[in-house]
């Protein structure tokens, strides 16, 4: 009787969405592609990333939303498996004025 304890176990891992296995991504992180993996984080960990590159603690939430909606409006573009997220990043801050 344990094997669809395990199975059911195993179907869990599998569907499980990736945000929930995913951590932020530091400044050393940074690679090409680096873009799309921000995308796939849940908000806290965006929340941590964001932090990680722009040095600063974000805690009004409209500067985090402000931010994190240009970054992930960036995964949108051709070039987002090519973009490295510190360089996105600062086209977002300089977009709105940071």
């Amino acid at each position: 009787m344990q094997r669809p304890v395990a199975v059911l176990f195993f179907c869990a891992l599998v569907l499980a969405p990736a945000s929930a296995f995913a951590d932020p991504i530091t400044p050393a992180q940074d690679k090409p592609g680096s873009v799309l993996k921000y995308q796939r984080l849940g908000p806290d960990d965006r929340q941590a990333t964001l932090e990680a590159f722009t040095g600063a603690k974000l805690a009004n939430l409209t500067a985090f939303d402000s931010l994190d909606a240009c970054t992930l409006r960036e995964t949108t573009e051709s070039d987002a498996s090519r973009a490295k997220l510190g360089k996105t990043i600062a086209d977002c801050q300089k977009e709105l004025g940071k």
